[in-house]
């Protein structure tokens, strides 16, 4: 991933489950895996989200979507995060290439 922001938002790299027949799909987080929700794009490729809490560096939490769009037959993939909980007009995003593993 290119990281658009330096605040940690945005990991260096992500993993993904996709399970397109099922219509499922997982991102690895340290380093445990958890459920998305799925979307097919069809040529556009999957859309995946989901939601953490996560610690401020200014204390409390924050509750924050993820969202990933993979285009496995461009290689290619997006993260962009938003805060839930808060009215920040921040919204840290990274692109970067993928590789599909069978």
């Amino acid at each position: 991933m290119t990281k658009q922001d330096s605040r940690g938002w945005i990991a260096p790299e992500y993993a993904f489950r996709v399970d397109a027949e099922n219509k499922a799909a997982q991102v690895a987080i340290n380093p445990e895996w958890l459920a998305t929700r799925f979307k097919d794009r069809g040529a556009k490729g999957y859309r995946l989200s989901w939601n953490r809490t996560m610690t401020a560096s200014a204390g409390g939490n924050l509750r924050v979507r993820y969202q990933a769009n993979l285009n496995p037959t461009k290689n290619s993939v997006t993260v962009r995060m938003a805060f839930v909980s808060t009215n920040a007009s921040n919204k840290p995003y990274g692109v970067g290439t993928c590789r599909v593993e069978k």
